[in-house]
């Protein structure tokens, strides 16, 4: 309400039905706010085990996607944990400089991706 050159929202949740819940509240809020929805985000949406290279799903999956049909707006994607990334920001180090390859940076470049797709539209 305080930004007066808003022209949309991005709803960012993780995958647990009770922050799903949360962020359609906020969805509602927003659309009485008469801005659109851009799209959802889901974070923290899984883990590589550091062992096995394999996925851990510590808070569940999916949440994002849910809410994203739910609230007939877009998924813009899931950005998996990565312990490297909370590193790099308590270092004050960009996590791309050392991590560009990693599934958390492709993952994050691919939401981004389709967050420019929906603010062209």
């Amino acid at each position: 309400q305080l930004a007066p050159n808003v022209r949309g929202a991005v709803i960012v949740t993780t995958p647990q039905d009770v922050a799903v819940m949360d962020a359609t509240k906020a969805a509602k809020f927003i659309e009485k706010l008469e801005l659109p929805v851009l799209g959802v985000i889901e974070n923290m949406s899984g883990m590589a085990c550091p062992h096995c290279g394999g996925t851990i799903d510590l808070f569940g999956t999916g949440g994002g996607k849910k809410a994203a049909g739910d609230l007939g707006v877009p998924f813009l994607g899931a950005i998996p944990l990565d312990p490297e990334m909370v590193k790099a920001s308590d270092e004050g180090r960009p996590y791309i400089l050392r991590h560009a390859d990693s599934p958390t940076w492709r993952a994050v470049d691919g939401v981004m991706e389709n967050l420019i797709e929906q603010i062209e539209r």
